[in-house]
């Protein structure tokens, strides 16, 4: 559907004003370069049509085997890393080397023809899982990595929980925790992607 003719045709039969076409889904830069090629070749089609491009690119969740070089992968209660799905793994939004990456990658994005930017799947670390028991209704929600652990003992002056609900207030304050990273995440993000004038 990036070929001029049937993207024209696409845009005739459903009004079509804006697309959403996959430039990166969190494999290594060295293994996605035939992809980022690919679509680069097919930019010139959009904007003849005055089709609005969007390119997505995978949240903070990488290809294991890809990135295992990199320290940049949340931790659960137990120092596990979380999984993301088969062969991929849930990358901390507070790795300040992580956020470096993200940045420079969506700012090598600048000047190649994309209108914006969506990225997908973000959360910071593992979803709250249900324990099926009485106390606590759920098992460790987060990331408990060194970084998420200082910032979390820096602005609270607590440890991160492991159960939630143990005690409230403590969940309460973590929870919005979370809410402040995930926040201050995209607006990093939000800043690097209006850096190369895209939405």
């Amino acid at each position: 559907s990036y070929d001029y003719e049937y993207l024209s045709q696409v845009k005739e039969i459903f009004g079509i004003t804006d697309f959403w076409a996959t430039y990166s889904w969190g494999f290594s830069e060295a293994r996605e370069q035939q992809d980022y090629r690919f679509l680069l070749s097919k930019i010139e089609n959009f904007k003849k049509l005055g089709i609005t491009l969007h390119a997505y690119v995978q949240g903070p969740n990488l290809v294991y085997q890809d990135y295992k070089d990199h320290d940049w992968f949340c931790k659960d209660n137990e120092n596990r890393m979380v999984t993301y799905y088969r062969g991929r793994k849930v990358v901390c939004i507070n790795n300040p080397e992580f956020l470096d990456y993200i940045h420079n990658k969506l700012l090598k994005m600048s000047n190649k023809g994309f209108d914006g930017i969506y990225m997908d799947n973000i959360q910071m670390g593992q979803i709250p899982i249900p324990s099926y028991s009485k106390k606590p209704p759920f098992i460790f929600a987060g990331c408990k990595c060194l970084f998420c652990s200082n910032k979390f003992h820096k602005d609270c002056g607590l440890s991160i929980p492991t159960d939630f609900e143990t005690n409230e207030s403590l969940t309460k304050q973590y929870l919005s925790f979370r809410v402040r990273c995930v926040t201050e995440f995209l607006e990093t993000v939000a800043k690097s992607i209006h850096q190369g004038k895209m939405v």
